[in-house]
C-alpha cells in the first residue's frame, strides 16, 4: 500500500514539474509580438518564387541573424504586355499570389507557412534577359515550437539577386491555458487513482 502511495506521489510531482516547465517556456521572452528581418542575396527567383538569405534582424525577436527564407507561390490572373521599339522588346507583367508555401529557418529554428494573398509585378527585356520582379504577400503558419505566426513579405528580385524584408507577429500560448491543462491532468490522475483503489 505504501509503495502505491509513493508511486502516486512521484507521478503527481512529475505532472506538476511538466506544467511548471511548460508555463516557463510559454512565458519566455525570446519571441516578441512583432519582429522584422532584412533579406539580401541568395538565388534569384521568378514569377512568385525565390530563395533568399536572412541578412539580419531589424527589430523584435528572436534574433534571426543567418538562415534563409524560401517561398513558392501559385500565380493566377497573370497578365503580360510586350512593347517593342527598334528590335528591342520589353515585357511588363502582373499577377496574383493567392496560395503557396513559405518557410524560413536554419539549423536552430524553423517556420512553415502558407501564402494567404499577394501580388507580383515586374518586367524584363526579351533580348537581354534583364529581369526585375517585386513579390508582396501575406502568410500564416507556425514555428517549430508550436507558436503561431502571421506576417508579410516584400522582396525585389533584380537580375538574380534579392533584396527586401519580411515581418512576423507571433502568438505565444497563455500561461493560464497551460496551467489549466496541468490542472486537468492532476484531476484525471485523481480519478484514475480512485478507480484503481476500488
Amino acid at each position: 500500500m505504501r509503495s502505491t502511495a509513493t508511486s502516486s506521489a512521484r507521478l503527481l510531482l512529475v505532472i506538476v514539474a511538466i506544467c511548471y516547465s511548460s508555463a516557463t517556456i510559454a512565458n519566455a521572452s525570446q519571441f516578441s509580438t512583432d519582429a522584422a528581418y532584412s533579406v539580401f542575396g541568395s538565388n534569384g527567383g521568378s514569377f512568385g518564387s525565390a530563395s533568399s538569405d536572412i541578412d539580419g534582424t531589424m527589430f523584435g525577436s528572436p534574433d534571426l541573424t543567418g538562415g534563409w527564407i524560401t517561398y513558392s507561390g501559385n500565380v493566377t490572373n497573370f497578365v503580360s504586355t510586350t512593347f517593342c521599339d527598334e528590335g528591342i522588346c520589353f515585357v511588363i507583367f502582373t499577377g496574383d499570389l493567392n496560395s503557396g508555401s513559405v518557410s524560413f529557418g536554419d539549423s536552430s529554428y524553423a517556420f512553415q507557412g502558407q501564402i494567404t494573398g499577394g501580388t507580383i509585378t515586374g518586367s524584363y527585356y526579351v533580348s537581354f534577359g534583364a529581369f526585375y520582379e517585386t513579390d508582396v504577400f501575406s502568410f500564416t503558419g507556425a514555428w517549430n515550437n508550436g507558436y503561431q505566426g502571421v506576417g508579410g513579405v516584400g522582396i525585389i528580385d533584380v537580375a538574380g539577386g534579392n533584396d527586401g524584408s519580411f515581418s512576423v507577429s507571433t502568438t505565444t500560448p497563455e500561461p493560464g491555458t497551460i496551467v489549466m491543462f496541468g490542472s486537468s491532468l492532476v484531476g484525471l490522475f485523481g480519478v484514475l487513482r480512485l478507480r484503481r483503489g476500488n
